[in-house]
């Protein structure tokens, strides 16, 4: 907690000097007259943005996993949610009054893992099917036409993706030898298309909102496992969508410093931009005895860190309306340490505690409010209420026993049985929860702004919610039966500064602070196994917004 508070300290005494160094009315010289099109000419860079899903198949397994045919699921499908995020640089061409051409380089960070499992033979032998694309890198070409400020065009090009692609085995009767592991890491070629709308915002600044697919066709891949001493592999493919957003600025002419921004209704003003920080907290899931439900009898503690980044918006209505909210990801690093404890004495069995290493993890989260502010000279203040997804999707490798217990995870001879590349436990807590709660705005001075809002949750749906215990067919995957019901708080401040008109940088604190109950019911069992789950997540972040009107301070009533 100290390094947090230290890290958003120096962020805000750092983007206060900046304030007080940069800040000053911005000179506009006067624009050119030009064509809708030349205004477009020239190069250009900017940040993406990107929510969207991967889609896995895999298909033609060859060698040793050829013969389980008999309990394959070949073609083998999974679908999993996530996020993109870099770079691009262009360069934009006038074809005529109001046509473009254009070409684009993006550089894209990707998280997300697609998890499947493709064999299982209950009695001996499974296997798991992962594919982990890491980064992309496409060349694209653009079209467009202009119309005013707006361009709307179509893109379409080549694409590259560096991908760890892995069919790692199991043994779900026991661990009588090490488990084994096949992979990869490849790079591949495919296509990319799209199409989206661009628009001036002033400052030499465009926004973007697209939509692109990527395409990567079958790839075979094949290895010898050292642990069976056999070959094997399958062919593999993805697809992957994206809604993308994005900021770009201009190096061109003179006629984008004085371009008029967009211009949204005489009764509407509004603000959008791009968050990252720092996150840390933790996960835990508590699991009781189903006949005496005051017993717990297992505890997945998952600790953990990572960079996030979040895009978020408000729109304010002159009287007083507003809707805010906030879309967003943690990428949790890869090396922290999960905890799966099992309490079994009262079955006269041996206590368990076993360590795991996550990887391939991430949260995702959005938020959007409906309220009203209250307002004087220099400050706005009032309820909302609003809804909140919060999905974390956890992945443990590896397995080491760490007490005396040898039915579970053990070792001999130094040599663990279950490898560090062995998935064996994954988990999503999917949470859905009802906001209620404050939010206010306070001008410190005609350029810093202070600003905090508390949400109370006072009701948690955790029905979302599953397990996978990869080397366990039976509780693979388990499911939370019933609606989970909680609550919890969420509460964040933020300092920011107006560089320009419109152009504004800030830091802030946030914590949130959840606890649901659920159920589970295991395979074979009649009775409810009540359950409990606490999130805990504080994030320390900066900030980089435009505003949106003619002078969305004036207009809110916060000049």
């Amino acid at each position: 907690m100290k390094k947090v508070i230290t890290a958003l300290l120096a962020l805000t005494v750092f983007s206060t000097f900046l304030c007080v160094c940069v800040c000053a009315e911005d000179q506009r010289p006067p624009a050119q007259i030009l064509s809708d099109a030349e205004r477009w000419s020239g190069f250009y860079a900017g940040l993406d943005f990107a929510v969207g899903q991967s889609n896995a198949r895999w298909k033609n397994p060859t060698g040793y996993l050829q013969s389980f045919s008999e309990y394959t699921s070949f073609p083998s499908r999974s679908s999993r949610g996530g996020f993109l995020g870099g770079f691009n640089i262009g360069y934009d061409w006038a074809m005529g009054k109001r046509w473009i051409a254009g070409v684009a380089g993006d550089f894209e960070a990707i998280n997300l893992t697609n998890l499947t499992n493709c064999a299982s033979q209950s009695t001996s032998i499974g296997f798991i099917c992962r594919s982990e694309p890491e980064s992309m890198v496409s060349l694209r070409s653009r079209i467009g036409r202009t119309e005013g400020n707006w361009l709307f065009y179509l893109t379409g090009g080549l694409a590259y993706i560096n991908e760890t692609v892995a069919i790692s085995a199991f043994n779900p009767n026991g661990y009588g030898a090490a488990n084994a592991y096949n992979s990869t890491r490849r790079t591949r070629s495919g296509g990319v298309y799209g199409a989206g709308i661009e628009t001036f915002l002033g400052d030499n600044l465009t926004a973007k909102l697209e939509f692109v697919q990527y395409r990567f066709g079958l790839k075979a891949f094949s290895n010898t496992d050292m642990q069976f001493n056999e070959v094997y592999g399958a062919s593999t493919e993805q697809t992957l969508s994206f809604v993308k957003m994005g900021i770009s600025y201009r190096f061109a002419a003179p006629a984008y410093m004085s371009a008029t921004p967009p211009h949204l209704a005489d009764d509407l003003s509004g603000e959008f931009g791009l968050r990252s920080g720092w996150a840390h907290g933790s996960y835990r899931y508590d699991l009781y005895s189903s006949k005496d439900h005051s017993y717990m009898i297992s505890r997945l503690s998952w600790p953990g860190s990572g960079m996030m980044t979040e895009l978020f918006g408000r729109l304010d209505h002159t009287s007083g309306v507003y809707l805010k909210g906030f879309i967003g990801g943690i990428f949790l690093r890869n090396g922290d340490e999960m905890h799966d404890q099992d309490f079994l004495a009262i079955n006269a069995q041996e206590d368990s505690d076993t360590v795991s290493i996550r990887r391939d993890s991430r949260s995702y989260y959005g938020t959007a409010d409906l309220g009203y502010a209250f307002r004087g000279q220099g400050w706005r203040a009032g309820p909302f209420f609003g809804y909140n997804r919060f999905e974390e999707n956890q992945n443990a490798y590896g397995c080491v026993q760490t007490l005396d217990n040898q039915e579970i995870c053990p070792s001999r001879d130094g040599v663990n049985y279950v490898g560090a590349e062995q998935l064996i436990l994954s988990r999503k807590a999917a949470w859905d929860a009802l906001r209620l709660g404050a939010a206010g705005d306070i001008m410190l001075t005609d350029r810093i702004r202070l600003s905090a809002e508390t949400a109370w949750l006072p009701l948690i749906s955790i029905s979302g919610s599953i397990d996978n215990h990869w080397m366990r067919p039976g509780i693979n995957p388990l499911k939370n039966i019933g609606k989970g019901r909680g609550h919890g708080w969420q509460t964040e401040a933020w300092i920011t500064c107006r560089l320009t008109r419109q152009l504004s940088i800030g830091t802030g604190l946030r914590i949130w602070r959840m606890r649901a109950r659920g159920e589970n019911q295991f395979t074979g069992y009649e009775n409810i196994s009540p359950t409990r789950e606490f999130i805990d997540r504080t994030m320390a972040i900066a900030q980089i917004s435009y505003s949106l009107g003619q002078n969305y301070t004036r207009r809110t009533g916060m000049e």
